[in-house]
């Protein structure tokens, strides 16, 4: 938050889903307030999309299919329509260790998430900046998902987990 001036979260996986369990307020000149102990969209959101991208399959199935059919889904702009749509989205949000929302979830909010890892090497938060959709720079190589990239980068290893490489890193 201090590094981008965006809103951030954390956000870990419960028997409800993805689960936000802490937010900072950022200097955004709309505000963004974000209830603790929410559950949040697996489908229609960058934090959710992380869980959706790293927990195994069998993890998540029973959410997706209920999310699909939902009508809060429906309605919504989520390009997430089909099992086929996921599968591709669980391949580039880990090809590219950063997930994003475009006003899928809430009108006019966008986000980018970014996994930590525990020292087992399993997902065990996501860590996500949020902001004003065509305001905020949420594009996948800008200043927000380098920041973001390099905190769950630190929180995982903080964690004894492993991080993920960065595109510098693979370059």
């Amino acid at each position: 938050t201090e590094e981008t001036g965006l809103v951030s979260v954390l956000v870990i996986w419960s028997g409800g889903g993805p689960t936000l369990i802490r937010w900072e307020q950022g200097d955004l000149a709309t505000a963004v307030r974000i209830r603790e102990g929410r559950i949040l969209s697996l489908l229609r959101t960058a934090s959710g999309k992380v869980f959706l991208a790293y927990l195994p399959e069998e993890k998540t199935r029973d959410l997706v299919a209920a999310e699909l059919g939902s009508p809060a889904h429906l309605a919504s702009h989520s390009p997430l329509r089909t099992a086929e749509d996921i599968a591709k989205a669980r391949a580039e949000i880990r090809a590219q260790g950063i997930s994003s929302n475009a006003g899928e979830s809430d009108a006019g909010i966008a986000g980018l998430g970014a996994p930590i890892f525990g020292a087992d090497g399993e997902v065990v938060m996501a860590i996500a900046v949020i902001g004003v959709l065509g305001i905020a720079g949420l594009d996948h190589d800008g200043p927000a998902a380098k920041a973001l990239r390099a905190t769950a980068q630190d929180v995982s290893r903080a964690l004894g987990g492993a991080a993920l490489p960065t595109q510098t890193d693979a370059a």
